[in-house]
């Protein structure tokens, strides 16, 4: 009708319609119309041409159909798409892809390459992209760089572009997140040198002590040979030191072996630690304040008491060389329960209950290339002629022994914890429930705001609450948390945040988001102890805490504790 009426006023048209046949196909036509006028110049009637534009619809329809269902695939696959152009800046990036380096697709736009590379990688990258230059395609793993600084390890798979006179028109590449893989062949690699470097202290510890009895022995019957007056009696006295100090190296290094004598016991933590007491104090000095906190309601664990003595007092004097100027020294026993999520970024670790003895300072703490180490023989970080390095080495070897785990949380000036797992014996051990379903107490439906810097376990967190029915909000670090809560008018019910975490720490984030949103509950997380946390001054007393590692339960009976405002008190998990 309003064709009609326009015609019917001198306008010509040009537009496509849809037509009905007589046996009910479809018709697409493009339709022209002009008015007719008679002798009076009066409007007489409409000329009107038909185009048969029905097949062009078609194939322009299947078209996008083909283009919506490529653009899904992209969208929704689980490797990272990115095209950049010939100067090696971004042209395109999927959702994937700028998921795994931390940033959105716009800000990916126009962004180039070597923006994500270390530098120390550049020559490396440099020498695939000529190969891609000279029309090769390349497969690789790569490292990049996050925008928060972290590591991404990708699979690459790059193919060069080409424009329509076949000249380089930039690269196609494909990457795969193998970062999690990396971490585990990272932990396995350590591990298996770990045992490699243990089987040959051992191998020679075990030698050497036959020679040691040896020279023990001899340097005894000199002594008893030698007159008081004779001379050589004191070159006989330190042949006799220096031996029994080389007989206590061997026996270090046996520990770390795995291979001294060992006799376990069913034994309580508890009553392991409050007997070494009175001998720490004296060891770790009087600036040092010394503070144990037992779970009375401890599980009994299979240990060699003697050497737990000596996890202890090792762990100690570390702590003390690391407070040169006072500080605390925390030794803590817990219930814990591994799960599979937390196992599976741990290698070797296995699910089950265990007995956790905690032993943190709030010393000057050490950087990753320091943990890397820190459990090799021979490795010290003190000055020569105080520490042999077998320290440690020899506690890691004795918790083993034990059939346990140990872990180290630390970062340069926020302290050090150090994690011991032991393996807890039960009565009536019944099979783990892994595949029950959560009481509906432990469910929500409010909004969670998520705060982890580490990936994997991020993932993981988000993964549990979804699974209990909350909305779940992530970010890397708090600059992007409080983007999110920006941009955010709806209510953010709970932010969960890592306590120690780089740039911004969990109680500056917590500080400036419930200025803004006064009605969110709180909820800080760790791998240090709550202890800890508190001493640094990184949280307040009373705040609700969550020690890692966690299992489901135990977060999302927390969170919902914390959400409904109730007295909680610290969770060890």
């Amino acid at each position: 009708r309003a064709l009609r009426e326009k015609t019917r006023k001198g306008t010509s048209m040009h537009l496509e319609r849809h037509f009905r046949r007589k046996d009910g196909s479809d018709l697409w036509a493009l339709v022209s119309t002009a008015p007719m006028f008679d002798e009076t110049g009066k409007y007489a009637e409409s000329l009107a041409m038909l185009t048969d534009i029905t097949e062009r619809k078609r194939a322009e329809e299947a078209l996008r159909e083909s283009e919506e269902k490529y653009r899904q695939i992209v969208e929704t696959t689980n490797e990272g798409i990115w095209l950049l152009d010939s100067d090696g800046k971004t042209i395109f990036a999927n959702r994937q892809i700028a998921q795994m380096l931390g940033c959105s697709v716009e800000e990916l736009s126009g962004l180039s390459l070597t923006d994500f590379i270390y530098d120390s990688d550049l020559a490396d990258v440099g020498m695939h992209i000529e190969q891609i230059h000279k029309g090769a395609s390349v497969h690789f793993d790569r490292r990049h760089r996050r925008k928060d600084g972290s590591e991404l390890w990708a699979v690459v798979s790059a193919a060069p572009m080409f424009d329509e006179r076949g000249e380089f028109a930039g690269t196609m590449g494909m990457l795969t997140d193998i970062t999690e893989r990396k971490l585990l062949e990272d932990q396995f690699r350590q591990a298996q040198k770990m045992e490699a470097v243990g089987r040959l202290a051992g191998g020679v510890a075990h030698d050497f002590n036959n020679h040691l009895g040896i020279i023990l022995g001899y340097s005894e019957l000199l002594l008893e040979r030698l007159g008081a007056d004779d001379p050589l009696r004191k070159n006989a006295r330190m042949i006799k030191e220096a031996g029994l100090l080389s007989a206590s190296l061997t026996r270090q290094l046996l520990a770390f072996s795995r291979r001294q004598v060992f006799t376990p016991v069913v034994s309580d933590l508890n009553v392991v630690v409050s007997a070494l007491n009175n001998m720490l104090k004296p060891l770790i000095g009087e600036d040092i304040e010394l503070v144990t906190l037992p779970d009375p309601a401890l599980g009994k664990t299979r240990i060699d008491p003697a050497q737990i003595d000596q996890v202890l007092m090792n762990l100690a004097v570390n702590a003390r060389d690391a407070m040169p100027q006072g500080g605390r020294l925390t030794i803590e026993t817990a219930n814990v329960e591994m799960d599979e999520g937390y196992t599976k970024t741990h290698e070797g670790a296995k699910p089950g209950p265990y007995v956790l003895l905690a032993v943190s300072d709030t010393g000057m703490g050490m950087g990753m290339e320091t943990l890397s180490h820190i459990f090799e023989p021979f490795f010290t970080t003190k000055e020569k002629g105080k520490g042999t390095g077998l320290g440690l080495a020899m506690v890691y070897g004795i918790v083993k022994q034990s059939g346990g785990y140990i872990w180290v949380y630390s970062e340069p000036e926020h302290g050090t914890t150090f994690k011991i797992y032991l393996p807890r014996l039960e009565e009536g051990v019944r099979e783990p429930e892994a595949e029950r379903a959560l009481p509906s107490a432990l469910k929500g439906e409010e909004t969670v705001l998520v705060v982890e810097d580490e990936e994997m376990l991020r993932a993981l967190s988000c993964e549990f609450l979804r699974s209990a029915g909350y909305t779940v909000l992530e970010a890397g670090n708090g600059a992007e948390a409080i983007e999110i809560s920006n941009r955010r008018q709806e209510a953010i019910h709970l932010l969960m945040t890592d306590a120690v975490m780089p740039g911004m720490s969990g109680r500056e984030l917590a500080q400036r988001l419930q200025g803004q949103r006064p009605d969110m509950k709180l909820l800080y997380v760790s791998g240090y102890t709550d202890d800890v946390i508190l001493r640094n001054g990184l949280l307040e007393a009373g705040t609700s805490f969550l020690q890692k590692p966690f299992t489901r339960d135990a977060l999302t009976r927390k969170v919902r504790a914390v959400l409904e405002g109730g007295k909680e008190t610290t969770d060890v998990s």
